[in-house]
């Protein structure tokens, strides 16, 4: 906390000048999804343009690709992961599976429908994560942070929410619309 009110190492002594690493090799996912999520990082220019941006180097780890389905209604999509989830258990453990959302109350609609399915599962508030109980668990993506689970659903991936676009945003948009 003392380098966030703008003090830096040398106000310790430290000189570390021409001693930094750019740590570009991602570990922890499948060249799969790294793609997947880079190929939507690089129609950001924001993101991209950043000086601070480094270019991914991709590791030989390989899986499968990310799967996306477009749903009519939140109840559809809480049905179509309830089911899916129904079929991987056959190779997956409860505990291996994890549905994560931007908001909580996106949750609820999941969980109502893998009860339905007979599925046991927990609806999880911000670190509460346990590992002992076998079940099936649903998290807000805030929480979801250096967790990792072999099997991942995310609901509610839609404009506006992810990423997210606050209303002071939208309306800024239509602003600069109405001025061109």
């Amino acid at each position: 906390s003392w380098l966030v009110r703008g003090r830096s190492f040398t106000s310790i002594g430290l000189d570390l000048t021409g001693k930094g690493n750019v740590l570009s090799k991602n570990y922890r996912t499948t060249t799969q999804i790294a793609r997947s999520a880079y190929s939507l990082i690089a129609e950001n220019s924001e993101i991209v343009e950043d000086e601070y941006y480094v270019e991914p180097v991709l590791l030989d780890k390989q899986g499968q690709y990310p799967v996306y389905k477009h749903f009519s209604s939140e109840k559809n999509e809480a049905e179509f992961v309830a089911r899916e989830i129904g079929m991987l258990l056959s190779e997956y453990l409860p505990g291996e599976i994890i549905v994560i959302a931007r908001q909580y109350r996106q949750l609820e609609m999941v969980q109502l429908q893998l009860e339905e399915h007979g599925l046991a599962c927990k609806l999880l508030k911000e670190r509460e994560v346990t590992f002992d109980d076998d079940c099936i668990k649903l998290l807000t993506i805030h929480s979801i942070k250096g967790l990792e689970f072999k099997v991942v659903f995310i609901v509610g991936l839609n404009d506006s929410v992810i990423p997210y676009c606050s209303y002071i945003d939208m309306e800024e948009g239509m602003q600069e619309i109405t001025e061109r």
